[in-house]
């Protein structure tokens, strides 16, 4: 649990220089030109369009204050459409009381409040909301699993609620989204919210034991999921990234192979990638 949370960190620490980084590269941009101004001419050609916006921003002072405003204010655009998607999610749900047990056990773990029961047949469970999460599961996967079962999914969608982990990964994906041209970046993301999966699943590890949590994947693994599409509005705690918690439940070696792949993409990527923005840097400021 504590390792896991550590990387959730790392990663989250990562994210924030990387941004930092980009938005000092956007501040530093006018001495860039300066320093790397007779490189390239051909790729200049290719982007002329960019060059005359970037050249009239400067010669008006306010270049790359609007760059960084215009960047985050995509980022801010994007959560909020990812708000606006997981309202309709959850106004297309109809919701009624939960069954005793259900109710019973959220009480139990302070989830009461937090707790939405639709009488949906579909099997799925996730959780919803920036400010305060909801957790939303189907009558469907309380059938589905036994007792023991539905406590190791409440309790990983729990961690989910609690860590608000919607709204980190909100801003997660809007950040990927807006740099997709990094795709490091996307690639971050991608591992930071295999972090919070692994970590929400440390968490009902550690209160009812891994062989629950594993029925429990098994269970949804072997019925055809015809589940509500929640990828881009709401955290799904079943579908997304299956391979990384199977992996954590049967070893580690398998988990350091997984990552040992991602390494060696995302370098050969980021290089790729570094080397594309400093050549349309240079060419747009010629």
């Amino acid at each position: 649990m504590k390792a896991n949370h550590h990387n959730v960190l790392l990663v989250g620490f990562w994210l924030f220089i990387i941004w930092l980084l980009l938005s000092i590269v956007i501040l530093l941009s006018p001495f860039l030109i300066n320093w790397v101004r007779h490189v390239s001419s051909f790729a200049a050609y290719c982007i002329i369009w960019l060059n005359q916006g970037i050249q009239y921003s400067s010669e008006n002072g306010f270049g790359a204050v609007v760059l960084l405003l215009v960047a985050q204010g995509a980022i801010l655009f994007m959560v909020i459409l990812q708000r606006i998607r997981a309202a309709k999610l959850m106004g297309r749900l109809s919701f009624s009381v939960p069954p005793e047990s259900v109710s019973q056990f959220a009480k139990e773990h302070s989830m009461e409040n937090r707790l939405s029961y639709t009488q949906s047949k579909q099997i799925f469970s996730f959780t919803s909301g920036f400010f305060h999460p909801r957790i939303v599961i189907s009558q469907g996967m309380v059938e589905l699993l036994n007792e023991k079962q539905l406590h190791a999914v409440l309790l990983h969608e729990r961690m989910h609620a609690i860590g608000h982990h919607p709204l980190l990964l909100a801003l997660a994906r809007s950040f990927a989204k807006v740099f997709w041209f990094f795709p490091i970046v996307g690639e971050i993301v991608r591992q930071y919210q295999i972090l919070l999966e692994l970590d929400a699943d440390q968490f009902a590890i550690r209160h009812v034991g891994k062989e629950h949590l594993a029925a429990a994947l098994l269970a949804v693994m072997e019925v055809d999921l015809k589940h509500v599409h929640v990828h881009e509005v709401a955290w799904n705690g079943f579908d997304d990234f299956m391979r990384p918690r199977v992996y954590q439940l049967i070893g580690q070696e398998a988990r350091r192979d997984v990552k040992r792949k991602w390494m060696i993409r995302s370098t050969i990527q980021s290089g790729t990638s570094f080397l594309l923005f400093i050549l349309l840097l240079v060419a747009s400021c010629l």
